[in-house]
């Protein structure tokens, strides 16, 4: 009789994440760049994976980003600077 090969439980508790999981994006693109080295036949499929990641267009990180550039300025440096101005007048017409 033939053996039935092993799978999976379905309830299964998931395994802790791999090594390309941990990695970075320098350290992934350095991987990549080192798989396509080795295995050029990758290359095509790659192009397209990397053609679909640039035509995806994520309106959340977008706004992620207009956000942090916009709250990057205090409200001091939003404010203008006529403070100072009006200070050094004041001064200049009290010693008058």
């Amino acid at each position: 009789m033939a053996r039935r090969a092993k799978t999976s439980k379905p309830n299964a508790a998931p395994s802790e994440p791999g090594v390309l999981e941990k990695l970075d994006g320098a350290e992934s693109a350095s991987v990549l760049k080192a798989l396509l080295g080795r295995h050029p036949e990758l290359r095509s499929e790659a192009e397209a994976l990397g053609k679909e990641a640039l035509g995806e267009v994520s309106f959340f990180a977008v706004a992620d980003d207009v956000k942090d550039a916009v709250l990057q300025f205090d409200y001091d440096d939003l404010r203008p600077r006529r403070q100072t101005f009006l200070g050094l007048c004041r001064t200049w017409r009290g010693s008058w």
